[in-house]
């Protein structure tokens, strides 16, 4: 007892001997605002710790973060008390400034890189290379400051390399990892975590800490309110920090690991993975490096002043006023035992996509509402498709909600926000970024693309993404397939009900600079009846469909700068057997390059062909459809070929700019055969033409500072429709009957996209955009009749004109803890001269002449395409993932689309948008435990909604429910079982206006083995 009282009396005379200022007010501290200087660095955990465990607060303390500001800038503001405190790495420009008087000084360490520690900063290599005088390093990305470059100097020292002989380059975060791997850049030289990440592709080098041990990375640096204006709070602020140092000392506990996470965004997996640096107890200063690295900078002549070492207080009184500090602090404080966090962080925002803005960029800087599914979810889902699959995400809508398996593509269609479900989704889907969909029609065969062979699937709903023309009025959906850059192989053999059975596989194989990838997929089912069991007759069979597709990759590494590849693959799929009655072919071939130029900049080209034939027959049925009579047949050839290039380059240190160019060229026919004369056509009808697309656009994605990113772009396009005819011939007579040509008619476009996104703290960010798109009418608008044997005939439409988008959103992005995400989205998209379905008339008891159809049966309706004035959709998506523990996993989503028709004066005002389901709603439950199995639980609901444009048919809402669970039964193998539909629920996907109903995919059961080498 009499030990501790002299302590306590040694500590309080201690604190009287210093100043005033530096006593600690009696009672709770006053609320000081101090603003610091912050990155999402792990250098920055004392005082992400401090914040997080509350001991800023404890101390009377509002800390403001400050963030965006680069290393010129937060010197800055440091000097002219723009900011209090400016923690971070070395920096030339300070010392200079603190040396010529400016007031501002080091007060701690921020970290060092010891000498027994782990790598912090380490020089990765590509693989493969051994850097000598034969194969030198000849690019290597490299922070331009000039603490990067003294250390990366020293490393290259021992080497006998010379930094001035390599190419020093700068490549934006998001495109370090792909460059490294494809060997664009010989070397990174980066600090940690983008160390761990580079390293899983790249070989490690050099480590830092072993050329300058115990070297000083970090500095906490004071500005002058706390150095002399306020001192007060900054002794507070440095009793806090010191408390959140000792925490951090304690190493990657659980707690201390969560709260990183949180604040860098990283997820906890690779914050553990990562290397932390090391702090000195006291937060000492190793100020011998500081001076060496200030010698160097002479030498370069970065400055020519030397700063002398500056202390914030008579070093005694300020560690007896820390110490006194702690002895005095309430005991209950130093008892509390943080609480532990096993939880992961949501990690969906720190993937990097590329079908917002055309080039790689980190989803979490983006101002628009991009949904990313990954290789986890892909493995996890229950459906057999990838329209299925994509069911998934809230406001992703096709024509009519049937499985992808049996759907036809006229069926599966595309849209978002209620903007779709006629003739046209108005959204464009990309395959590995070159657009997948048939050249007449826009529609995409899915059979094409196996989920085996998907890596990721990126959507973004609306039309922000400008820059990708005229096909992304609503929306883009990007499919990326498995790069080939590794050996190995997979293959997935499964079986069900429905008669199913499917095999799909893909080996993968690197020769040198070579790599060639190969992939193939089987479907067959026996299908079901579509037809609604009440009305369905003899007539009414099982769809049996089979689908095959053959699919190749190769990449060749030309250089270190340049890659080169090229893919391709040929599909058959349709009614069984094949090429009897309704089916399809794609054939299709890509290539491209990607070149990193000496200055950082990165130029890609791609170039694509491909040539689709479509063939069906259509009967009319009998009313009590046991009979049925041919009534067309018909064939839609078509083949396209384009071209697009762009630049990427970063200029003004914030700016990333790209420009690009468009074009290609599309020649699409419809024919039909139809008047049957016992069992033969008499009549050929042709309708066909020639579309070109030119577009150029120019994209600035810039951080402002401050946790601001800005993305604009501007896009002008032209479209000629150009050789447009249509023939009727008697086949019976073999004479001409009618031969018209339709006018050519070009059509010109600019267009925009703004986009704002705000950092405001780790876990908030807001983001609005407005934006302006159009999309031309496909070949098929113009050109096909569509043609029901349920009874609807749509006619085509060469007059239409382009639809025009103007929309607008705003949204938040926000992570309150290290397991939950949340975003949200409220918008508004009004399409001018929308095309759509218009019905013209139905036939009465018997058949009636409706043009421009012609000649109806009884009961059959007419209708034409036709733009309306407009569309008008205000609505709201969100989305949530909550990582509840390390097995259990939550997500689920909410679409409010309340898409209406503006046609004043005419019957289908105000009414709502066709097929657009006002609600809808996704959940899913997933447990993932590898020792035992994996499994999740998808349900799905899907509102009320109306198959025709006056609202007369309405179809009724519906829920469906998934389960799939994995289990590793050996080494690479894998079981699985999946089931859609899982409660078996009866549902319309679509009723004529005569009452025929077609009905979605009951139960569907497969079970299958999946095997990796």
């Amino acid at each position: 007892m009499m030990r501790r009282a002299v302590v306590c009396g040694v500590l309080l005379a201690a604190l009287a001997g210093c100043s005033r200022a530096d006593r600690t007010a009696e009672g709770a501290p006053a609320p000081r605002k101090v603003r610091v200087l912050f990155l999402p660095h792990v250098s920055w955990a004392p005082i992400m710790i401090a914040e997080a465990e509350g001991f800023f607060k404890q101390e009377g303390l509002d800390v403001e973060r400050v963030t965006g500001l680069r290393s010129e800038e937060g010197v800055a503001a440091l000097l002219t008390d723009g900011i209090d405190v400016m923690p971070g790495p070395i920096r030339a420009g300070f010392l200079s400034a603190v040396a010529q008087g400016g007031k501002a000084r080091i007060v701690a360490g921020q970290g060092e890189l010891a000498h027994d520690g782990c790598t912090y900063f380490g020089i990765v290599l590509r693989r493969g290379l051994t850097p000598s005088s034969s194969t030198p390093i000849r690019r290597m990305r490299t922070s331009q400051d000039g603490l990067a470059r003294f250390i990366v100097s020293r490393m290259l020292e021992p080497h006998h390399i010379a930094l001035s002989s390599i190419e020093t380059i700068r490549l934006p975060e998001a495109v370090l990892v792909s460059s490294i791997e494809r060997g664009t850049i010989d070397a990174v030289a980066v600090s940690e975590p983008g160390l761990t990440r580079i390293t899983k592709v790249g070989n490690l080098w050099i480590h830092a800490q072993d050329v300058v041990p115990g070297f000083q990375w970090g500095v906490i640096a004071f500005g002058e309110r706390l150095l002399e204006k306020d001192r007060e709070a900054g002794i507070r602020f440095m009793r806090a920090y010191e408390r959140g140092v000792e925490q951090y000392r304690e190493g990657k506990t659980a707690r201390n690991v969560a709260i990183i996470a949180a604040a860098t965004g990283d997820s906890e997996q690779l914050t553990r993975e990562a290397c932390w640096p090391s702090f000195r107890a006291g937060s000492d200063i190793n100020w011998e490096s500081i001076a060496e690295f200030q010698r160097w900078a002479n030498s370069e002549h970065v400055h020519g002043v030397t700063m002398n070492r500056p202390p914030l207080l008579p070093r005694p009184c300020l560690r007896l006023t820390l110490a006194a500090a702690l002895v005095v602090m309430p005991v209950a404080l130093d008892a509390q035992e943080p609480a532990d966090s096993t939880t992961r962080r949501a990690t969906s925002l720190d993937v990097v996509v590329v079908s917002a803005t055309r080039t790689e960029q980190a989803l979490k800087s983006l101002p628009m509402h991009v949904i990313v599914i990954g290789e986890t979810k892909l493995a996890e889902t229950s459906a057999q498709t990838v329209p299925d699959m994509l069911r998934t995400i809230p406001g992703f809508t096709t024509r009519d909600f049937q499985s992808g398996i049996v759907a036809g593509p006229s069926q599966s269609i595309v849209s978002f926000r209620g903007l779709g479900g006629s003739s046209a989704g108005r959204a464009l889907v990309l395959l590995d970024g070159i657009p997948a969909g048939d050249p007449f029609s826009g529609w995409l065969d899915w059979g094409r693309i196996p989920l085996l062979l998907l890596q990721s699937a990126e959507v973004v709903r609306g039309g922000s993404s400008t820059v990708w023309g005229s096909r992304s009025l609503g929306g883009v959906v990007n499919l990326r397939t498995i790069d080939p850059h590794r050996d190995g192989a997979q293959l997935m053999i499964e079986g069900g009900s429905l008669g199913t059975y499917h095999g799909t596989g893909m080996a993968s194989a690197r020769f040198g600079a070579a790599s060639v990838a190969l992939g193939g997929d089987f479907w067959n089912t026996d299908g079901f009846v579509i037809t609604r069991k009440d009305q369905a007759g003899p007539v009414d069979q099982p769809a049996a469909t089979t689908n095959r597709a053959l699919s190749a990759k190769a990449t060749w590494d030309a250089s270190h700068a340049l890659q080169l590849w090229a893919a391709g693959g040929v599909y058959t799929g349709g009614d069984r057997p094949l090429r009897t009655e309704d089916f399809q072919t794609f054939n299709e071939g890509r290539g491209g390059l990607r070149w990193l130029s000496p200055q950082g900049g990165i130029l890609t080209a791609a170039l694509f062909g491909n040539h689709r034939t479509s063939e069906g027959n259509s009967y009319t049925i009998d009313a009590a459809r046991a009979t049925e009579t041919p009534q067309r047949h018909s064939s839609s050839p078509a083949h396209s070929i384009g071209l697009s290039t762009q630049w990427t380059q970063m200029a003004f240190e914030r700016h990333q700019l790209t420009a690009g160019v468009d074009v290609s060229r599309a020649v699409g026919s419809f024919a039909e055969r139809f008047t049957y004369v016992s069992g033969s056509p008499t009549r050929e009808r042709e309708v066909g033409g020639v579309q070109r697309i030119a577009g150029l656009f120019v994209q600035d994605a810039a951080d402002l500072g401050a946790g601001v990113r800005l993305v604009a772009s501007v896009r002008g396009d032209r479209v000629w429709n150009v050789d447009g005819a249509r023939a009727l011939r008697a086949l019976d007579a073999g004479t001409q009957l009618s031969d018209s040509a339709f006018d050519d008619r070009t059509t010109s476009q600019l267009t925009y996209s703004l986009g704002l996104r705000h950092q405001v703290v780790p876990w908030l960010a807001w983001r609005a955009s407005a934006y302006d798109a159009f999309r031309t009418p496909s070949m098929y608008e113009l050109y096909f009749a569509r043609f029901s044997s349920k009874g609807t005939v749509t006619e085509a439409n060469a007059r239409l004109d382009a639809e025009r988008l103007r929309g607008i959103e705003g949204g938040f992005d926000v992570t309150p803890t290290a397991s939950l995400l949340g975003r949200v989205t409220v918008y508004r998209n009004r399409v001018t001269s929308p095309i759509m379905d218009v019905t013209i008339a139905t036939a009465g008891a018997t058949a009636q002449v409706i043009a421009p159809c012609g000649l109806m049966p009884a009961k059959q309706t007419c209708g034409q395409r036709q733009n309306v004035p407009g569309l008008l959709s205000s609505g709201v998506e969100s989305d949530i993932e909550w990582q509840a523990t390390d097995v259990w996993k939550f997500g689920g989503g909410y679409a409010f689309t309340p898409t209406r028709i503006i046609a004043p004066g005419q019957p289908v005002d105000g009414n709502w948008a066709i097929r657009a389901a006002r609600h809808t709603v996704t959940s899913t439950v997933s447990f993932d435990a590898p020792r035992w199995a994996s499994a999740s639980l998808e349900a799905r609901h899907i509102g009320a909604r109306f198959d025709d444009d006056l609202n007369d048919i309405q179809l009724d809402a519906f829920w469906l429910i998934g389960f799939r669970v994995n289990r590793a039964i050996g080494h690479g193998l894998t079981a699985h079982v999946k089931v859609e539909n899982l409660l078996d629920k009866e549902f319309e996907v679509a009723r004529t206006r005569a009452g025929l109903a077609d009905m979605g995919a009951p139960r569907w059961i497969t079970a299958g083995i999946r095997a990796a080498w």
